[in-house]
């Protein structure tokens, strides 16, 4: 659950053993090579490479699936020509069937019928409008027409004239549409449907070689890293040499892989102004945590992995945005259902489940169960602790966790860092525990002791400044962050306004459908069902959305301004795929 530490190395070997090496590091797969300044970049087939990962996906995005065969002589060239071109027929036919569909939505209230000559209308043309329903009188008397099909909104009319109608006339649109009768755009439409069957026929068929075209997708990209490889070589006719940053724990392993070939490994000082890729190590359990990190920011390397700290706080915020027992028993069901169903989405699967638990255990601490309180003196009432409805406790609550949550960011900065940051960051840390106080408490003695930051904000000054100029704006620039610091406290009090939210949604559907039921007598039970089953389902959708976005907002932004210094980027090891 930490940043690895890395070692910044020379490998140098004989010019005639670069292949050799390079192959071997790259099936070894831990080393970052840093890549040569003012050096031209080695070109290579990105189109091929494009156009293999399009063909991929393509395929595997098709919800028929066949067998996969493994080992056969097909072309992958022409495989994947022929895969691009069912794609862009497939595109192309799609576009088709909508503008097919927009065409016969728009004739068929006109009916089935056969465009006349114009020696059988004597000169006359037929002009097609579409009215809002009762508006027919405000066309002019002189005019021939005949209303053709006409519903609750609209009057489809026909008007028979020489040229169209003017604007006088009839103060209507007129409507387009084209030359084609409706049985000629549903002929049209049938063919269509037939081809594009066709078509997704033959795709589900070339998912035969999934595996082949996976297979050479990674060759692909095995030999895209391997020129850029190359190209951060520094090479003469007898000796090459690269640099890389490796983990430290993996020297060893590092100068036994090159031995053979008679390579030298040479430990290499980090400059001051030089930063380090970041390798974040955790266990299994906390990867979808670590993913939701990476999402947003990657930490420095030189700052600390919050992933444990924002595994725990996204569940509890969750759970208080949840802020329902039966909601957290639907989560906890989805997440066994994903992980029995889906076994690859295992890292997803067991963070549902964790989030349904808490959210069940938080949903009998605040006493809901899709919106309906327990009875009195029962088993469930004695276990809730806290009232969803009691606003200044749970707000108060709110408060805490939110400065519980910036405190710990300050907490483990001070224990990070060193200089005027360290002090920075218990100065905070002081202020946040005072003003805890303060809110438990309603005592001065709290406010008066919040005088001890400005003290630590000079002792800092004073001890890292360099200059007059540079303590002055020590002391001062922590006065522009007080605000920052009252409003990203005050914003945690979302987790109490989403989970109110939430309850109350949930008990207004509950009272809805008693209504609805008490309201109509027979057809009124089916009515209830349905508009508390919606209800529940609607409201359950927002408290997931609401829970995940408002907890990665929480971590994220709240958070991480506090708990982190500066961003970093990716260790990416030089590997095979």
């Amino acid at each position: 659950m930490t940043i690895a530490q890395l070692t910044k190395v020379a490998l140098v070997f004989p010019a005639t053993a670069t292949q050799p090496v390079l192959n071997a590091l790259q099936h070894w797969g831990q080393l970052h090579i840093i890549e040569q300044r003012n050096r031209t970049p080695v070109e290579v087939n990105a189109e091929n490479i494009k156009q293999t990962e399009l063909a991929l996906r393509y395929l595997q995005n098709c919800p028929a699936q066949r067998t996969n065969i493994n080992h056969s002589n097909v072309s992958i060239p022409t495989l994947i020509e022929k895969i691009l071109h069912n794609r862009s027929a497939r595109l192309d036919l799609e576009q088709t069937q909508n503008t097919l569909q927009n065409k016969i939505k728009t004739v068929k209230p006109w009916g089935y019928f056969r465009w006349p000559t114009q020696r059988h209308l004597n000169g006359q043309r037929l002009w097609f409008y579409c009215l809002p329903h009762g508006q027919e009188h405000k066309l002019s008397a002189e005019l021939k027409s005949q209303i053709v099909y006409q519903d609750t909104h609209h009057t489809w009319m026909v008007i028979v004239a020489e040229h169209e109608p003017t604007q006088d006339q009839i103060p209507f649109a007129r409507t387009h549409i084209g030359q084609q009768t409706l049985a000629e755009l549903e002929s049209e439409q049938e063919a269509a449907q037939v081809l594009m069957e066709d078509l997704n026929a033959e795709r589900s068929a070339l998912t035969r070689w999934l595996s082949v075209l996976d297979s050479h997708y990674k060759n692909l990209l095995s030999e895209q890293a391997l020129f850029e490889a190359r190209s951060a070589l520094d090479t003469d006719q007898r000796v090459s040499h690269i640099v890389g940053w490796c983990e430290t724990q993996q020297l060893e392993s590092l100068n036994a892989l090159l031995a053979p070939f008679h390579c030298v490994l040479v430990q290499l000082a980090r400059s001051d102004d030089e930063d380090p890729p970041t390798l974040l190590k955790n266990p299994k359990a906390l990867q979808a945590a670590q993913k939701l990190v990476t999402f947003f920011q990657f930490p420095g390397y030189d700052d600390w992995d919050p992933t444990p700290v924002l595994h725990l706080s996204f569940i509890v915020f969750y759970a208080m945005i949840m802020a329902d027992a039966g909601y957290g028993l639907i989560t906890l069901g989805i997440g066994l259902w994903v992980q029995w169903r889906r076994p690859a989405q295992r890292i997803w699967s067991q963070l549902i489940i964790q989030l349904g638990m808490v959210s069940t255990l938080y949903g009998v601490l605040v006493g809901s169960y899709f919106g309906i309180s327990p009875p009195d003196d029962s088993l469930l009432t004695h276990a809730q602790l806290f009232d969803l409805n009691a606003f200044d406790q749970m707000m108060t609550l709110s408060l805490f966790v939110g400065m519980a949550h910036l405190g710990l960011a300050l907490l483990i900065k001070f224990r990070c860092h060193t200089g005027s940051e360290k002090w920075m960051s218990i100065s905070w840390l002081w202020l946040l525990i005072c003003a805890a106080f303060y809110v438990t408490t309603d005592h001065l003695a709290s406010v008066y002791a919040m005088l001890i930051t400005p003290a630590i904000w000079a002792w800092t000054s004073l001890f890292y400044g360099q200059n007059l100029l540079s303590r002055i704006q020590l002391f001062f620039a922590p006065f522009m962050q007080l605000s920052k610091l009252f409003g990203d406290v005050l914003s945690y009090m979302r987790l109490f306004a989403l989970g109110l939210a939430s309850a109350s949604l949930a008990m207004t559907f509950n009272q809805l459908s008693l209504d609805i039921r008490d309201s109509f007598p027979g057809m009124g039970v089916l009515l209830s069902v349905i508009i508390l089953v919606l209800g529940h389902l609607l409201n359950f959708a927002l408290a997931i959305m609401g829970g995940v976005v408002h907890s990665m907002r929480l971590n994220c932004i709240e958070f991480f301004n506090w708990a982190l210094n500066k961003e970093g980027y990716a260790f990416n090891p030089f590997k095979r795929f």
